[in-house]
């Protein structure tokens, strides 16, 4: 413990004594990504589309596009699909959290002894590789069967 506390005050000495220039330099070719996940409405505090709306007005009043990432009980939400196949300037894809829903859909062992935002529970590597299948497997056809491709951007 000793050593790392003599290396850490080291790079802390050199580092202020010796500052590092770091130079940006301009391109042409930026490129901005707005990446909003979407949950299920029944977690929001205003369970209209009005964060949604807001949202987007205020991305096309400076001209950009978002990409969405909607999670598995989106998907049976018949406004807000209907909202996103309205926007084809924006990509939809997968907000890829483990719900009870899609876990029941999956036929895959779910375990309620914890909240559903634990990591071992919202994430797929709480699940053996057999069951990471069969929730990937569920999520994305249901996605295809919605939007009629597969999505092209997942998060988690």
């Amino acid at each position: 413990m000793r050593f790392i506390g003599k290396l850490l005050l080291l790079f802390v000495v050199v580092y202020t004594c010796f500052p590092i220039k770091i130079l940006a330099y301009d391109c042409d070719n930026r490129i901005v990504t707005f990446v909003n996940p979407v949950r299920d409405r029944l977690l929001w505090d205003d369970q209209s589309l009005e964060p949604i709306l807001s949202q987007k007005g205020i991305l096309s009043e400076y001209g950009y596009n978002a990409t969405w990432l909607i999670q598995y009980e989106v998907l049976d939400d018949n406004d807000l699909v209907s909202f996103f196949k309205n926007n084809e300037s924006d990509e939809i894809g997968l907000f890829l959290e483990i719900s009870e829903n899609l876990v029941r859909d999956a036929k895959v062992y779910f375990d309620q002894g914890w909240q559903w935002y634990s990591p071992n529970v919202v994430f797929l590597s709480g699940y053996e590789r057999r069951d990471r299948k069969r929730l990937i497997d569920t999520i994305f056809d249901k996605f295809e069967r919605q939007f009629g491709y597969f999505p092209r951007s997942v998060g988690a």
